[in-house]
């Protein structure tokens, strides 16, 4: 991902709400904006404004880092799950 402060392309855009797995509905409402404005900048109608770059980069992070401790959340629950299993025979 580029830098925090570069505009998103239209193509970066729709990218990381599919990714994200993100209706445009429902990215409309986690950006505070109307799904016209995501359609406009996914169509490449209207450019990609500099905050709602800033705004989707965050989620994007969050939403990565989120997935990530959850793997390791898992991991370590079946780690101990283990343990405690072959500590029973």
């Amino acid at each position: 991902m580029n830098n925090i402060n570069n505009k998103l392309t239209k193509e970066q855009f729709k990218q990381i709400r599919t990714e994200l797995q993100y209706t445009q509905r429902e990215m409309a409402e986690l950006l505070g904006i109307t799904i016209r404005a995501i359609s406009y900048y996914e169509s490449g109608q209207k450019p990609v404004s500099k905050t709602v770059s800033i705004l989707t980069k965050r989620i994007y992070v969050a939403e990565q880092w989120y997935k990530q401790f959850n793997k390791l959340k898992k991991y370590s629950s079946l780690s101990i799950y283990a343990h405690n299993i072959s500590m029973q025979w």
